[in-house]
């Protein structure tokens, strides 16, 4: 299909910011590779649940050592979907709750000789604890109703800082984020560019975010953030390029072109400085000027469409309706 619609010229930048996968299902699949790897400390959690929810007796006897702990019995024991990788969180940190539960079950119920030792419940912790930011990520993707693409390198970051925090590095948990990391740096390394630009099209981060992003990855080495940056400033530069040199009776609508950086707002805001053949003032163009004004004022709930759909209502850009 990209070799066909490169000789169409219907790719932007030759199909280079064509194909992006669904970091959602990334993740999942990272994390998937990862739990594959986990020892058998999971594996007893998963058997002492199966055998709770075996017979009503048990459900019973298990609900009056909660009772007797005066732990919440509302919150309940969840299973595992393998096909859903939160619903292994979910399993885990629910069944960590209930450790206590588990060790007096252990003393009150003879047939129940699968009680997770004190090693185990520590080792769930700590996988807990590397899970957690991808269970956060996921939850932001998964139940949003807004446009995300300005999200998604904020929280590839987190992940990346997450698979290098040397705090992990547990024996237990080697193969596992050895695993992760390598599934996570194929994407990264494949859309870590398409997504710095749909970031730096957020009125509120700009370069900001890649500056503080990469000073982070590279350990506070300047000349690597630099490097980063500039990669990334070359990349928007050649989109604007692209977008300028189209004839100004072909538009900027989505039709026109195919394979915009993932985020409409990209497109709306490039057909913005391109109009009035790229309006330079002081020397610089629409894009320069974008670039070295300061950061909208942060707030949590902001509408980047509105935003730009508001910019380019300035010069009476055509385009089609945002849906």
């Amino acid at each position: 299909m990209k070799t066909t619609l490169n000789a169409k010229n219907a790719l932007v930048c030759k199909g280079e910011f064509f194909n992006v996968r669904c970091y959602a299902h990334i993740l999942n699949l990272i994390v998937q590779d990862g739990i594959k790897l986990i020892d058998a400390s999971i594996q007893k959690v998963l058997d002492s649940i199966k055998f709770v929810k075996s017979s009503q007796a048990r459900k019973l006897k298990f609900q009056e050592c909660c009772e007797r702990l005066t732990l919440n019995t509302n919150r309940g024991l969840h299973g595992d979907v393998t096909t859903r990788w939160n619903s292994t969180f979910q399993m885990l940190s629910d069944a960590l709750y209930y450790w206590p539960a588990f060790d007096t079950l252990e003393f009150s119920e003879q047939s129940y000789t699968l009680s997770p030792t004190e090693d185990d419940w520590e080792k769930i912790e700590k996988i807990l604890k590397l899970l957690e930011p991808f269970y956060e990520v996921t939850k932001v993707l998964s139940s949003s109703k807004y446009p995300t693409s300005n999200l998604y390198f904020h929280t590839m970051v987190l992940i990346y800082l997450t698979l290098n925090d040397g705090s992990f590095l547990d024996e237990f948990m080697i193969d596992m984020i050895h695993a992760m990391r390598a599934k996570f740096n194929k994407y990264w390394e494949k859309y870590s560019l398409v997504l710095s630009v749909a970031v730096i099209l957020d009125p509120r981060y700009k370069l900001s975010v890649l500056r503080w992003a990469f000073n982070e990855i590279h350990h506070g080495k300047t000349n690597l953030m630099n490097e980063e940056i500039d990669r990334v400033k070359s990349a928007l530069e050649r989109l604007y390029g692209e977008y300028k040199s189209m004839p100004k009776d072909q538009g900027f609508s989505s039709t026109a072109r195919v394979g915009d950086v993932s985020a409409r707002y990209a497109q709306d805001y490039l057909s913005f400085c391109i109009q009035d053949n790229d309006v330079v003032t002081n020397g610089k163009s629409k894009l320069e000027q974008y670039l070295e004004e300061p950061p909208k004022t942060w707030v949590a709930e902001y509408n980047v469409l509105a935003y730009w759909k508001s910019n380019q209502s300035i010069l009476e850009v055509k385009s089609e309706p945002i849906p």
